[in-house]
């Protein structure tokens, strides 16, 4: 019996694995296994609605176990390392032997991006979203009259998203609460010249404009080396005392991943051929944030989910002694939201922002839940976000490009 093994259960590891088993549910000499630390799939762009107490929890995340059919086997555990001469995964719960391999674990937090990151928040998991959560609901219902002073290292998506939610969340809390609240900073800090620097330069200008405008110090071309005692080092000298401390400065591939033996970049990304096959290895796939791709494509969910299709397409055509094919990234546009009532959006070249994209951003997301009871979960939680904010309306909008504030 040949055994398909998919670890990971994020965007590409899910959709390759639900490939998977569309495809090969008549067949019974094939064993499909899903190897996951996650008990569930988690829609993670959305994690910052989580943290921020926006959504629930529960409607963000898909148990593995009702997901797939019972032919697929789901193991829940955590890697230790990967023998690929005996060709097996050495897990906490036992050996997992393979024949064909997707590798889609994901990436982990780069504690090795300034001293003392590992010290840092970050909001990449359902268990810390909520922990961050239940820290600021605390804050803000039972915090004291200090001032509430934040800083968010690093200025791609996540980074942006975040403190785009973050200040929104800040701002409905003295909205209406307008004489409980202390004052409160946020302070983001990207080592490259720009905000967003993997997107294109509208996108840039605009999340810079509307960070400013919900009143965001925004510092780029700074680069963080050290977090000690609530207090951030800057590579200028200068410090940053805050109470808060999110790092979302970076990614790198897990430890075993650097022991595997696996070709890999600077940043343990595995590298991978244009079909998607691990450079030098036959029946080894990688796909997701683990995959430095030769395609030159951005590191979101829809990148993701694409990926992980076509490397279970390519598995299937290799199955069968087929030839593969190159994968190839379908630009579906460029989706960045920015708090609870803006979004940047890039589509065929052209940026936008304002309500409609941040309503583009939530149908899209909505479109892309996995079950329909949770796209209408999601879509009774955004109503109800905003039924709830008869200010909606009154709220100022970003500014357009090019006009000076003292002229609004």
């Amino acid at each position: 019996m040949r055994k398909i093994v998919v670890l990971g259960s994020g965007f590409a590891g899910y959709h390759a694995a639900r490939c998977l088993e569309d495809a090969l549910l008549s067949r019974k000499r094939v064993q499909l296994t899903l190897v996951s630390d996650q008990s569930s799939f988690v829609f993670s762009p959305l994690l910052y609605n989580v943290a921020s107490d926006e959504l629930d929890p529960g409607h963000i995340t898909t148990p593995l176990d009702e997901a797939f059919d019972a032919s697929t086997e789901v193991l829940i555990a955590r890697v230790e390392e990967l023998d690929l001469k005996g060709r097996r995964l050495i897990t906490d719960r036992g050996e997992v032997p393979f024949d064909y391999l997707i590798l889609a674990p994901g990436t982990s937090r780069d504690d090795e991006a300034f001293e003392g990151a590992d010290q840092a928040q970050t909001p990449d998991s359902v268990r810390r979203a909520v922990d961050i959560r239940d820290r600021l609901a605390g804050l803000f219902e039972f915090g004291d009259q200090d001032p509430w002073t934040f800083a968010i290292v690093g200025a791609s998506t996540d980074g942006v998203e975040w403190c785009a939610e973050l200040a929104s969340a800040l701002a409905d809390v003295r909205a209406k609460h307008p004489d409980t609240p202390p004052p409160s900073a946020i302070t983001l800090i990207e080592a490259r010249d720009r905000v967003l620097a993997d997107h294109s330069e509208a996108m840039s200008e605009i999340a810079t404009r509307y960070l400013t405008h919900l009143g965001v110090d925004v510092r780029t071309g700074r680069r963080v080396l050290q977090l000690e005692h609530g207090e951030l080092l800057l590579d200028d000298g200068e410090r940053i005392e805050a109470t808060h401390i999110y790092h979302l400065a970076g990614r790198r591939g897990h430890p075993w991943v650097t022991r595997s033996g696996l070709p890999l970049d600077e940043l343990g990304r595995v590298e991978v051929e244009d079909n998607l096959k691990v450079r030098g290895y036959h029946r080894i796939y990688a796909v997701g944030d683990v995959a430095q791709m030769q395609v030159s494509s951005p590191r979101n969910a829809q990148v993701a989910m694409q990926a992980g299709r076509h490397a279970a397409q390519n598995l299937l055509a290799d199955l069968v002694g087929r030839a593969t094919l190159p994968f190839r990234y379908e630009d579906r546009g460029d989706f960045v939201t920015l708090g609870r009532a803006n979004a940047a959006l890039d589509l065929l070249g052209r940026a936008f922002e304002g309500r409609a994209a941040w309503l583009a951003y939530r149908l899209y997301f909505t479109a892309l839940m996995p079950r329909p009871f949770q796209k209408a979960l999601l879509l009774m939680d955004w109503i109800a976000m905003r039924a709830a904010r008869p200010d909606w309306e009154a709220r100022p909008p970003a500014l357009p490009a090019g006009e000076p504030e003292d002229e609004r």
